[in-house]
């Protein structure tokens, strides 16, 4: 069998075009491109959009159940693991700056009992939410993302650390060497 012309390929070098023809196929270029630039700007303008009411109920749901878990283990974590958060929010806040006990200054960590160090601490409350945030985050990794008031709960916890690091200059009272009379 003889293959016909019009399967060969066209060799442009060999080939003259009318300028006719050449006008007429930079046309159907043109729409060919604009036809498929409008198609791709509409599949992106489709991919942005937010989900479906549906979809975001389905996804709400499952957060909801993602953050019951974690408040369930939460709340049955035995006494070794409640201290061992309250170590970690302590050495986050950096409490040990303004310890009474030498060994925590000294350690540059908690080595009291953080459970009390971390409940008498006059940590304001977004400060405690942001690290509360980082203590969650391990287990739910999304959530300090979509937490209300995060941009100021870190502020807070920032304005806290940076604080508590400018007041290391001065020891605390029980630290401070006792002033002796001046002998005349």
């Amino acid at each position: 069998m003889i293959p016909s012309a019009e399967h060969d390929p066209v060799d442009p070098a060999h080939t003259s075009y009318s300028a006719d023809e050449l006008k007429r196929m930079r046309e159907d270029v043109r729409a060919l491109l604009t036809v498929a630039m409008k198609a791709a700007a509409s599949h992106t303008v489709a991919l942005m959009q937010p989900p479906e009411p549906d979809e975001r109920a389905g996804l709400l749901e499952r957060l909801k159940e993602n953050v019951a878990q974690a408040q369930a283990e939460f709340a049955a974590r035995g006494p070794e693991a409640v201290r061992e958060a309250s170590r970690f929010a302590c050495d986050a806040l950096r409490l040990f700056r303004a310890c009474h006990r030498e060994r925590c200054r000294k350690a540059r960590a908690c080595r009291g009992d953080p459970v009390a160090c971390c409940e008498r601490a006059p940590v304001p409350e977004p400060a405690r939410e942001w690290v509360t945030g980082l203590l969650l985050a391990e287990q739910l990794p999304w959530l300090p993302l979509l937490a209300e008031g995060n941009a100021a709960n870190r502020a807070a916890y920032e304005c806290w650390i940076a604080g508590i690091e400018a007041g290391r200059s001065v020891r605390p009272p029980s630290a401070r060497p006792r002033s002796r009379p001046a002998s005349g």
